[in-house]
């Protein structure tokens, strides 16, 4: 298995596929690798609880606006 492969897994869309459930689906899987990152450095000791807290509050952020991004609020997308 490649490297970024272990690090990075990216699994295929099983949803109702319009473009922007795709891409939702690409940031949200993004955010999980990263949320995974933030717990992992935590977990190890090497940021405190509040630099966590804000890393998760950033990556949050992130997720939220490119949701509204897509015109996704209010819309059922299942």
């Amino acid at each position: 298995m490649v490297m970024r492969e272990m690090l990075f897994p990216c699994w295929h869309y099983g949803g109702v596929f319009t473009p922007e459930n795709w891409l939702f689906n690409c940031n949200l899987q993004e955010f999980a690798q990263k949320v995974s990152m933030v717990e992992a450095l935590h977990t190890a000791g090497k940021i405190s609880t509040s630099q966590a807290l804000e890393r998760l509050n950033l990556l949050w952020e992130g997720l939220e606006r490119g949701y509204y991004s897509l015109g996704m609020d209010g819309e059922e997308n299942s």
